[in-house]
């Protein structure tokens, strides 16, 4: 089972809520709480009852639409976690990914995201958890629609900005 959290604090609404265009598409993120979990492999935590949250959420689910993309061109992808120093790998094999927890081996990396086995790169954990193609994608573009809908609910004006522009631009990519 695969599931996506996330969460924004009360006071990155109250920031969102005075944002304009310009200073949101200057900074370019928001802060909150990120959690995503499949059956044994899990990064992240979302806990309303803490208050503090520092994962940078439009890059997780920019990365996140990005993987849906490459999986449904190259049935394959590796990408960065967002604030770790792990790596996942998810490979299609008849409509059934597999995904594995990675480390880096190597120190300089030219990607947060590759659809190219990369096996020289990385060493791969014990961790490999199973997920039909299709839960994965909805799960994803599901979270993602659900954000960028809340993010444009706080504060409409954002609809028009780039960085907003621009997830959306990817979420019809992969939903397409």
């Amino acid at each position: 089972m695969m599931k996506i959290n996330w969460n924004i604090l009360k006071e990155d609404i109250d920031k969102l809520k005075e944002n304009t265009i310009e200073t949101f598409d200057m900074y370019g993120n928001i802060d909150g709480q990120f959690e995503i979990t499949f059956d044994t492999i899990k990064f992240g935590y979302v806990d309303t009852e803490i208050p503090f949250g520092n994962e940078l959420l439009l890059s997780w689910f920019t990365i996140l639409i990005k993987a849906v993309i490459e999986l449904n061109k190259q049935g394959y992808v590796v990408f960065y976690l967002p604030d770790t120093t792990k790596w996942l790998e998810i490979q299609e094999k008849e409509n059934v990914l597999f995904v594995s927890k990675l480390e880096l081996i190597e120190k300089n990396v030219d990607f947060l995201i590759t659809g190219k086995n990369q096996p020289n790169l990385f060493n791969k954990t014990n961790h490999i958890d199973k997920i039909e193609k299709c839960k994965f994608i909805n799960c994803v573009l599901n979270e993602s629609k659900e954000f960028i809908n809340y993010i444009c609910s706080i504060n409409k004006k954002l609809k028009d900005s780039i960085t907003i522009k621009e997830i959306t631009a990817l979420y019809n990519k992969a939903s397409s």
